[in-house]
């Protein structure tokens, strides 16, 4: 029997796993902002329970043979988090990872204006660096 492969999820410096995170939604422009704007945000992709739910390694012959990227992020399960607020989080935390998600591609169950409602100006600035880019755009607009 194989023994079981330590969980490299929590053990990524955040700088890395972004780098990663960035390498694996290169070429898609929606999950390239999501990430970016999870990034930028600096929350989520900090916290051990969001790592444990929403990250999964790439299977280690895979990043090797392939050169896969050697992490990514279900959107899936982050827009269930974002959705039924589950998780100890601010009202401005769980917009943030919905706007991220809606970016991605993915669904939630929040019209776009709910989740842009309230944001500070430094959240604001992140989603419209997001929605920019999402469209093909390098306008920065946060400072």
């Amino acid at each position: 029997m194989r023994k079981p492969r330590h969980d490299q999820r929590q053990d990524w410096d955040y700088d890395e796993l972004v780098a990663e995170l960035r390498a694996w939604a290169a070429g898609d422009y929606g999950i390239e902002a999501a990430v970016d704007l999870l990034a930028a945000h600096g929350h989520w992709l900090a916290r051990r329970d969001f790592r444990d739910a929403c990250l999964h390694a790439t299977a280690e012959h895979l990043v090797t043979d392939f050169d896969l990227p050697q992490v990514w992020l279900g959107f899936d399960t982050a827009a269930a988090i974002a959705d039924h607020g589950r998780v100890p989080a601010s009202g401005s935390e769980l917009q943030m990872l919905a706007v991220a998600v809606e970016l991605a591609g993915y669904s939630t169950s929040r019209p776009l204006g709910d989740l842009l409602r309230g944001l500070d100006d430094a959240n604001t600035g992140h989603v419209l660096d997001a929605i920019a880019h999402a469209a093909g755009r390098r306008v920065v607009v946060s400072p």
